[in-house]
């Protein structure tokens, strides 16, 4: 993770921004499915020693379309795999599904994802206490700390969002060394997860570490997209195998372990970059 943190730094220093969670590189996105291979991961490939895989992939194409992309979904990735999970013996999955990758349903899992930040996924509040010291609802809005969201694709509280808008550390307020940049996660919860997938390959912090998906909402390990087994609120946070908690590296470039009995308010602290900008209680980070 570490790694994977530092490599970002330095596609921001080249750039002026970070990688765009989709359609970086493609010259006529369009939104969902309509792009090519250009998840953020990729656009990283060169600064994590994969000048080679980079430069194989064709970026105007979806995963699917040429020989040299469907060969990359093959390729392991071992700086890009959690040695705690059991599941990165095998690395590269058969039962992911997303529009990006469109009937294409092998890739190699992501176990470092971006923050979201506390924003939902699909718009949808389950985690969402009602206690009002906390100033949180079930409905999404951008004055929701704990479910900060417009339902748009583009806006996010954290460093990625659903969409193709690049986010600089400039737009970091509350500073790097206080928002979470990447998280850390089990692929194996969610067909929707991939180091080429579209979305979500990024996690929420409004969802509190450990929660793990339940053993009838896994997807069956067979090949192909499986679809009507999603259930968001418990498949895509910061999850691990490690003891009591998982790995987190801010935006500052540094990695933190992250106990699952962090206080919420926190959690969305942490995953926001402009916490002033939302209406919740001000937080001790400490």
């Amino acid at each position: 993770m570490k790694q994977v943190a530092l490599a970002m730094h330095s596609y921001h220093s080249a750039r002026g921004k970070l990688p765009a969670t989709i359609n970086n590189a493609n010259p006529n996105p369009g939104g969902w499915g309509s792009g090519g291979t250009d998840s953020w991961n990729a656009m990283i490939f060169p600064m994590l020693e994969l000048q080679g895989l980079y430069d194989s992939l064709d970026l105007r194409n979806k995963l699917f379309q040429t020989a040299n992309n469907r060969a990359a979904a093959s390729v392991v990735m071992p700086g890009l795999i959690c040695p705690s999970d059991p599941a990165g013996s095998k690395p590269i999955f058969e039962n992911r599904c997303n529009l990006y990758m469109s009937t294409w349903s092998i890739g190699h899992g992501q176990w470092y994802a971006g923050s979201f930040g506390p924003r939902p996924v699909r718009n949808a509040c389950h985690q969402c206490p009602t206690n009002a010291a906390w100033r949180s609802s079930p409905i999404a809005s951008r004055s929701n700390s704990c479910c900060n969201g417009d339902g748009t694709d583009t806006y996010t509280p954290g460093f990625f969002s659903s969409g193709a808008n690049a986010i600089s550390f400039d737009d970091c307020q509350d500073g790097t060394s206080n928002t979470f940049l990447l998280c850390e996660t089990l692929p194996r919860e969610t067909g929707h997860n991939g180091v080429f997938a579209l979305n979500p390959m990024t996690v929420t912090t409004m969802i509190p570490v450990n929660t793990f998906a339940l053993p009838a909402e896994l997807p069956p390990d067979v090949a192909g997209c499986i679809g009507g087994n999603v259930r968001d609120n418990r498949m895509n946070g910061m999850k691990s195998h490690h003891p009591n908690g998982a790995t987190a590296a801010l935006a500052d470039g540094s990695t933190h372990f992250i106990s699952e009995t962090i206080s919420m308010p926190v959690m969305w602290a942490l995953g926001t970059r402009k916490l002033g900008s939302i209406d919740v209680v001000q937080p001790s980070l400490e």
